[in-house]
């Protein structure tokens, strides 16, 4: 009787000669399992297979990981995250996902909460990998995420800077957006430097057997990471410049309202004055006259003008 990870299709074999990897029909020394989205018998069942705690395995599962390694007696597990769209793994409010990485003497196995492209495509493509070179089979795995995190990376530059194009006219729309760019961008920080230090492990060639053409890919591999760091770093200060340009200028437009309303509401008090004053019963001046209403309109207009103009020439309207 297979095991789920069987009936699952999950399970993956390649050598050398061949163009892709298909599917194995049974667990064996060589192949690549691969889980997603895994029940706790699974997980059981990759316990069983490593010999490594279920505690440590559970962790895989865990949406808030946070990347390292974990060397267990001759198994070798890597905890790293993954960018991921919103909402795309179970949460709106993560931007990177769990991906684990477990080396040991017979198989290669990944782990993820939900699914991953990146794994996906790797596995459709013909490239010269094999389930039995575990290191470079790691090595690619590891390019191709920090190549994802270049790219989306980049795309939230692009939409940053497509932010300070229209300066004068932006609202609660374009304060949303920038906090949840700023979002994506620390938790992008937030993987990307830990995952620094998981990288520059693998690079000193104690942890894991390094082929020697392989060694300028573990370097440049490095030397990416280090980079998208520093850009999320330069995109912060972008959206809190950004986000403080926003903020003067909300506090000039709020300003503005403020002086309107206020000039609005003298000019209009100069009316009520009059109105006022020859509302009450006493005897008041020209309270016999014929045209006494048209000289208190004359009157409270030239006196509301005057002020409109006061107002008007110190720029307070």
């Amino acid at each position: 009787m297979y095991s789920r990870l069987v009936l699952m299709r999950q399970i993956f074999f390649k050598t050398l000669k061949s163009k892709n990897f298909f599917s194995s029909n049974r667990i064996r020394p060589g192949v690549w399992i691969n889980l997603e989205d895994p029940t706790k018998e699974e997980l059981e069942e990759i316990s069983n297979l490593t010999e490594l705690l279920h505690e440590d395995i559970r962790d895989s599962n865990d949406l808030y990981e946070i990347p390292r390694l974990e060397k267990k007696n001759d198994k070798l597990m890597i905890f790293v995250r993954t960018p991921v769209l919103n909402g795309a793994n179970h949460t709106e409010d993560l931007y990177t996902k769990t991906l684990t990485i477990i080396l040991s003497q017979k198989y290669f196995i990944t782990i993820s909460p939900c699914k991953n492209n990146i794994i996906h495509e790797l596995i459709k493509e013909n490239n010269n990998l094999a389930t039995t070179q575990q290191s470079k089979l790691l090595l690619y795995i590891l390019l191709r995420i920090a190549k994802e995190f270049t790219r989306k990376i980049n795309d939230v530059s692009k939409q940053v800077s497509d932010q300070k194009l229209d300066l004068k006219n932006i609202g609660e729309g374009n304060i949303s957006s920038l906090i949840q760019y700023e979002e994506i961008v620390n938790q992008y920080l937030s993987a990307l430097v830990p995952m620094e230090n998981v990288f520059s492990n693998l690079l000193s060639g104690e942890i894991i057997k390094q082929y020697k053409e392989d060694k300028d890919l573990y370097t440049d591999l490095l030397i990416d990471i280090r980079q998208s760091v520093n850009i999320c770093q330069v995109i912060l200060k972008r959206i809190i410049g950004l986000r403080d340009s926003y903020q003067i200028i909300f506090t000039n437009k709020l300003n503005k309202v403020i002086k309107f309303f206020t000039s609005f509401t003298i000019i209009m008090t100069i009316p009520t004055i009059f109105a006022s004053f020859y509302g009450m019963n006493v005897r008041l001046p020209f309270d016999d006259h014929p045209f006494a209403f048209w000289f208190v309109f004359l009157m409270t207009f030239a006196c509301s003008f005057t002020v409109l103009f006061i107002f008007y020439r110190k720029k307070w309207l």
